[in-house]
């Protein structure tokens, strides 16, 4: 059996780059507790997993489920075995507080507190200003309003880092390549996938494809060419468990920037898309989509996998970093392209719904 052995470190910056490059060793010597037979480690670095950083729980749920269950290597028939470790610069929380209000799930058993910023230093990164949460305990907080985000570190076998993506906060347009480079670098991808492609136009035929929702267990998969009684949305994603998950409609930050997650809760939750047949396409695998649907709790929008990125191109939604963008479509009954958006944002979701009701009462 062949064995894999690789290493991800994930490190939460203040905005300072680290000086530790491609090419050098990380120093894994410093990490508390770490399995040395593990086929992969994720090291991360991080200046808070409580309450007060937004973007942990979709961090954490997101490296187990991909990488800790290898639910990312599905298909794979020898999985790689990969450990993720946190490394927290605060101090040791106050346990006698709900464990939801001081730490993200699936950190329980890997993760070290290091308040001094050893291993920090050792990496050439400055350590965070030490500040008190609003439930008492000592965190490492920046100055800045929103969370610093997290700096991740790509390693070989031996240690040697590979590629740092210095912006990541679970975003599906940074995890997807992370998982590629994984599999690129163990030999369980070829980087050939072609990226030329054509932008559909208003008024022509919608390209067909295979129609396999990943909760559907009949084997009587349709094509879409045969669904001609309904009005159709397609909506393209980078990720599933990216972005987060949509509490309350109410609340929802219109000024952010549109995230996995708040894209098709919004899609699935408008009243406009009853009468409507509604997919969201994403690569990924089976088991990581039925556990993507269950967190966001949608209704009616069906989750299509898209492994190898084929749908994606005919619809001009491949993004040669290694991810699907957020090409949108509304298509007639007959498949006609009525709506085409290569960059669904925030602002086109608000204007969404009554183009969709504009385009039915037009066409039908």
């Amino acid at each position: 059996m062949k064995k894999y052995i690789l290493g991800i470190c994930v490190l939460v910056s203040c905005g300072l780059q680290a000086q530790k490059k491609v090419g050098e060793l990380f120093p894994i010597q410093l990490i508390e507790k770490y399995n040395p037979q593990s086929d992969a480690t994720i090291v991360v670095l991080a200046p808070s997993l409580a309450s007060d950083n937004s973007y942990a729980p979709m961090l954490t749920t997101s490296l187990k489920y991909y990488f800790t269950d290898g639910l990312a290597f599905q298909q794979q028939e020898n999985k790689p075995k990969i450990e993720v470790i946190y490394v927290v610069n605060a101090l040791a929380p106050n346990t006698s507080q709900p464990r939801n209000s001081w730490e993200a799930p699936f950190v329980q058993d890997n993760r070290m507190y290091d308040p001094t910023g050893m291993v920090y230093r050792a990496l050439g990164v400055d350590v965070f200003q030490m500040k008190t949460s609003h439930f008492g305990q000592q965190l490492s907080l920046s100055s800045q309003e929103e969370t610093p985000s997290s700096i991740v570190y790509l390693l070989d076998k031996n240690y040697k880092i590979l590629a740092i993506d210095k912006d990541y906060r679970a975003q599906g347009e940074h995890l997807k390549p992370l998982e590629d480079k994984i599999k690129i670098h163990l030999g369980l991808l070829k980087n050939t996938r072609p990226s030329k492609q054509t932008p559909l136009k208003i008024g022509e035929k919608a390209p067909d494809f295979l129609l396999e929702d990943v909760e559907d267990t009949s084997g009587r998969a349709r094509n879409l060419s045969s669904i001609t009684d309904k009005f159709k949305v397609i909506t393209f994603y980078p990720a599933a468990f990216s972005g987060e998950v949509v509490s309350d409609f109410a609340k929802v930050n219109h000024t952010a920037g549109m995230s996995c997650a708040t894209q098709i809760q919004l899609i699935d939750h408008h009243p406009a898309m009853k009468e409507v047949e509604m997919y969201a396409i994403s690569s990924s695998t089976p088991a990581l989509l039925k556990l993507w649907k269950k967190a966001l709790k949608t209704d009616r929008i069906i989750y299509l996998n898209d492994e190898d990125y084929s749908i994606a191109r005919l619809y001009n939604a491949y993004n040669p970093l290694g991810y699907s963008n957020r090409a949108t479509y509304i298509l007639s009954k007959d498949n006609t392209v009525l709506y085409a958006n290569d960059n669904f944002t925030f602002e086109d979701e608000e204007r969404f719904p009554s183009i969709l009701e504009e385009l039915i009462k037009k066409h039908s």
